[in-house]
């Protein structure tokens, strides 16, 4: 290499990178690190912004790129540390490793001297260092660090605490690059990625899909698309759009009725409407939910808001309750509330039923007993018919629409299969059944149905404290 290219590549990660030398899959021949465009952009974005989280379709050869950029910061910089971090000590051995096939393979000129060498870290002659971990509460305690890499952010547990005592550890100027594919929107990289995006969070998203790499087309994709179960897996693995990376892999609930385009909308109740207004209640401390809805000529339901209390009591919830019927222009009297049938019970002698907190408040109460699998049914029902419609402001109600799983039982006594059975109505995963049991206590209540009640019995159609209002 002649002086001026050893330098070149000494100042700067996209001179330095096409010298590395990558595995071609896993433990494939060692190939030339050739940049395609979305990588050089990916480099420019971990120079330009401190904080960044990468959303990303998978095998796009972001963890070699930020590996490589680690590289090249502490082998051609005096005094530099870096933290990787990784869900178990295998993967984070295994990026370690990476960073050791690349050091072999580096022309002479660039190749850095190294005093201390083991499974957790390299030390390099001038001083700088990576050190890679496993990701725990404590990892990287008492090391000051310029650059952090968390890889695989979604499958990390614990990685709320674990950020908090990461930022810290970053000295002025310092960096956190975030990288992962989805699982999901019930994690903390879900809620930091939506917080990104609305700009509520201090690190810039970076969404990179599955045709950013060059040699992905439309053929290749269809490929894909044999080899997987479902498109629900397809979409995870390799999404076109970021919101496609958050689909659950496997068969939804509502996976043939719900859709987007034709149940979102951006609608409202008009001003002056005389169409009633009605609601549905979830009792629960972590995933309270209040839903609120419009009902059409007797026959269609627009759900226009939503409430999601988290960690609260009956009563706060109530209080938010009303002061956001002022709000929505709502009659808190005339909007009567199809509850969980559960919230009639008193919990203790000192305490009132949630129930009786919702009529302390003005509002009148409704319930049916009926089986979760006909509340499911109702549902399926108006989403087939288009006669329900949801704001798109109801974040938490839409998700669980696409994501919400067949609850399983396990295999019959007996049976020759070990695969369990599925049930009729959605898993009981205590985050997506909430709006969807809400939704359902509501549409229960407006449009009663037949069906078998919960605890078993046939009946004719059943009210509860009061007659369904329409």
């Amino acid at each position: 290499m002649s002086p001026a290219r050893v330098m070149a590549a000494k100042l700067s990660p996209q001179h330095f990178l096409p010298h590395c030398m990558i595995q071609d899959g896993d433990g494939g021949p060692a190939i030339p690190f050739k940049l395609w465009g979305f990588q050089r952009d990916v480099i420019r974005d971990i120079e330009d912004h401190a904080r960044l989280i990468f959303l990303k379709a998978r095998q796009l050869g972001l963890s070699w790129l930020t590996l490589a950029y680690i590289l090249w910061l502490c082998s051609c910089n005096e005094g530099q540390t870096a933290l990787i971090l990784n869900r178990g000590l295998r993967e984070s051995e295994e990026l370690l490793e990476r960073i050791k096939f690349m050091i072999k393979r580096l022309p002479p000129e660039l190749k850095p001297v190294i005093v201390k060498e083991n499974n957790e870290q390299i030390q390099f002659a001038n001083g700088s260092r990576i050190f890679s971990l496993t990701a725990t509460e404590y990892a990287g305690s008492g090391i000051t660090a310029q650059f952090v890499m968390v890889d695989e952010w979604a499958k990390i547990k614990g990685i709320a605490k674990i950020l908090v005592s990461l930022l810290p550890t970053l000295s002025a100027g310092g960096k956190l690059v975030g990288i992962s594919t989805a699982v999901g929107y019930h994690n903390p990289f879900a809620k930091e990625w939506r917080r990104a995006l609305d700009g509520k969070s201090r690190f810039f998203p970076v969404f990179i899909p599955w045709d950013a790499h060059p040699g992905r087309d439309e053929e290749w994709y269809q490929g894909k698309r044999e080899e997987l179960a479902t498109e629900r897996d397809l979409l995870q693995e390799y999404p076109k759009e970021w919101r496609d990376a958050f689909q659950l892999p496997g068969e939804s609930v509502f996976r043939d009725e719900f859709d987007r385009q034709r149940h979102v909308t951006q609608q409202m109740p008009a001003p002056k409407s005389q169409w009633p207004k009605h609601r549905g209640i979830d009792f629960g401390f972590h995933h309270a939910i209040h839903l609120w809805a419009e009902i059409q000529g007797k026959r269609n339901v627009l759900v226009f808001a939503e409430l999601h209390a988290e960690k609260e009591t009956t009563v706060t919830m109530m209080q938010q309750v009303v002061a956001r019927d002022a709000e929505l222009g709502v009659k808190t009297g005339e909007a009567p509330a199809g509850c969980d049938p559960a919230g009639k019970a008193q919990m203790s002698v000192a305490t009132e039923s949630d129930h009786y907190t919702v009529e302390r408040f003005g509002i009148p109460v409704v319930w049916e007993q009926v089986a979760p699998k006909d509340r499911v049914q109702q549902i399926k029902q108006l989403l087939k018919e288009n006669r329900l419609l949801i704001n798109s402001s109801c974040d938490f109600l839409i998700e669980a629409l696409e994501q919400a799983q067949w609850a399983k039982a396990p295999a019959p006594q007996g049976s020759q299969s070990s695969e369990p059975t599925f049930k009729e109505t959605y898993s009981k995963d205590g985050f997506y059944e909430h709006p969807l049991d809400t939704l359902g206590y509501l549409l229960i209540t407006v449009f009663p149905v037949m069906g078998t009640p919960a605890a078993g019995k046939t009946t004719a159609p059943r009210g509860g404290g009061r007659k369904p209002y329409y």
